[in-house]
């Protein structure tokens, strides 16, 4: 199963898009999974720029927990031990 919270798309070009679907796209076709993928509009007049930084680096801090707790799973999940005391959530939004 492949979970891709989409919202770093707008990060890659075109080109790099079709690969990763292509790629997951064959992996899926092969019966082996499924996909789940999270998207988030672009920024506009109702969704500015600034309301998505802040929703990324809310002042509670519960993206970032949910960030560092997703890395706790894939230590679980993989068998790793990499220290998650060693990372940080950044997020920067890039209009």
């Amino acid at each position: 199963c492949f979970l891709f919270m989409g919202s770093s798309l707008g990060n890659f070009d075109d080109g790099e898009v079709d690969a990763l679907f292509c790629r997951v796209g064959a992996w899926i076709a092969g019966g082996r999974g499924r996909l789940w993928l999270g998207l988030d509009s672009p920024h506009s007049p109702a969704k500015s720029a600034h309301r998505i930084g802040r929703a990324y680096n809310d002042e509670e801090g519960w993206t970032a927990a949910f960030t560092l707790n997703a890395l706790s799973h894939v230590n679980d999940i993989t068998g790793t031990d990499f220290d998650t005391a060693d990372w940080r959530h950044v997020a920067e939004y890039d209009a």
